[in-house]
């Protein structure tokens, strides 16, 4: 499947009212790395910064320790399958069975995502992933 990925992240931003003047964002978030069925959450800083052309972004996570505990804190969107679910977050998928789940907490959607750490919603929107794709 082709993906635009400029497009996908051009939708999550304008849907959270993420924007700025020079391209790159940042916002606080939560976190949801997924290895081998395992999640492991996170609350952090993510800055998107576009990448030299318009379809390129890469996503840094500012938490010491999403490193310290092994996971990468920092992606390219062109080496990872991105997907979008709308007003909800990012699902970056990785090798095997390793997926990145990235939920702002902005002003608009932070009631929604507020009880991602102890799971209330966090499988419902991992089925709805799966299904779009």
């Amino acid at each position: 499947m082709n993906v635009n990925f400029g497009n996908v992240i051009k939708d999550f931003l304008k849907d959270f009212s993420l924007s700025s003047s020079h391209g790159s964002v940042m916002f606080d978030s939560k976190i949801l790395f997924m290895d081998n069925a395992v999640p492991s959450f996170y609350s952090c800083k993510t800055a998107i910064v576009p990448v030299n052309t318009k379809n390129l972004y890469a996503i840094y996570f500012l938490n010491a320790d999403i490193a310290k505990d092994g996971f990468k804190d920092h992606f390219t969107l062109a080496d990872n399958s991105v997907s979008y679910l709308k007003n909800e977050g990012l699902k970056i998928a990785g090798e095997k069975s390793f997926s990145v789940y990235i939920f702002p907490l902005t002003t608009d959607h932070t009631e929604s995502n507020t009880n991602l750490a102890d799971g209330e919603k966090i499988d419902p929107l991992m089925e709805t992933f799966k299904m779009a794709g």
